[in-house]
């Protein structure tokens, strides 16, 4: 329906597309979808890669061991789902890290609500952080500029972020 929507107002409403550059545009649409899909794929293969490894219940398991307070807790899982979110795709990361985390913070008293902000904030993050942001890709690709020139561009972003933790 949005892409209904955005034909009709480019074509007709605003008059700034011409129906015979539609053939263009749906295939540079297309290969941006492909270029998508195909680091999905990557990111979803290397969560499962991690999961059949056991990394992810190590990792978990490793973290309790380290603390009962629930604000360390939360500090260490922060740090943890920054690292996820560089390498993993965020629904997959969801998927993975909430049931293997979820009885540690309701053990610990933690408001789920809360929990779940923290995880998509920080898997947010990382998607923006190199190397394998997958929003990184995606700018590349919309603004043709070269990969590494868009993540020099978000480093002072990413710095300031990391310093509003302090």
């Amino acid at each position: 329906m949005a892409v209904a929507y955005a034909l009709v107002l480019g074509v007709i409403v605003y008059k700034e597309l011409h129906p015979r550059d539609l053939g263009k545009i749906f295939m540079e649409t297309a290969k941006e979808t492909a270029a998508i899909g195909i680091i999905i794929c990557a990111a979803n293969f290397f969560g499962w890669l991690l999961l059949r490894t056991g990394l992810t219940n190590k990792v978990a398991t490793g973290i309790t061991q380290l603390t009962t307070d629930p604000m360390i807790f939360l500090l260490l899982v922060n740090v943890f789902l920054l690292v996820v979110g560089c390498f993993m795709e965020t629904v997959v990361a969801i998927l993975i890290v909430t049931p293997m985390l979820m009885p540690v913070v309701l053990k610990l008293g933690i408001d789920p609500l809360h929990f779940g902000l923290v995880l998509v904030l920080n898997l947010m993050i990382g998607l923006l952080t190199p190397p394998f942001g997958v929003v990184l890709f995606v700018m590349a690709g919309i603004s043709d500029l070269p990969f590494e020139r868009v993540v020099r561009a978000t480093l002072p972003f990413l710095i300031r972020s990391l310093r509003s933790w302090h």
